[in-house]
């Protein structure tokens, strides 16, 4: 088993703005459903750090992080990163 760790790097930039974050691992989601950040002031830049422990096939694995916004505001995303170990 690996662990993948995500992490980004997010500001809302109106209120209600919601950063939706859905990783993929050769192209099936990670997750039963996106992981949706949702922080009420809109002047604070956020950290966010998600696991989570899995498999990897022999040879190449491809890792994507669909990043978008969603809700009744806007997000601005900074930075995303990918980081897999072993378990």
């Amino acid at each position: 088993a690996y662990n993948v760790q995500f992490s980004v790097i997010c500001a809302n930039t109106s209120t209600g703005g919601r950063v939706v974050i859905n990783p993929k691992l050769n192209g099936v989601n990670l997750f039963s459903q996106p992981y949706e950040h949702e922080p009420k002031d809109t002047a604070n830049i956020f950290y966010i750090n998600i696991n989570k422990q899995t498999t990897l096939s022999p040879g190449n694995n491809t890792i994507q992080i669909e990043l978008s916004n969603d809700g009744g505001g806007t997000g601005r995303i900074f930075e995303a990163n990918a980081i897999i170990t072993k378990a």
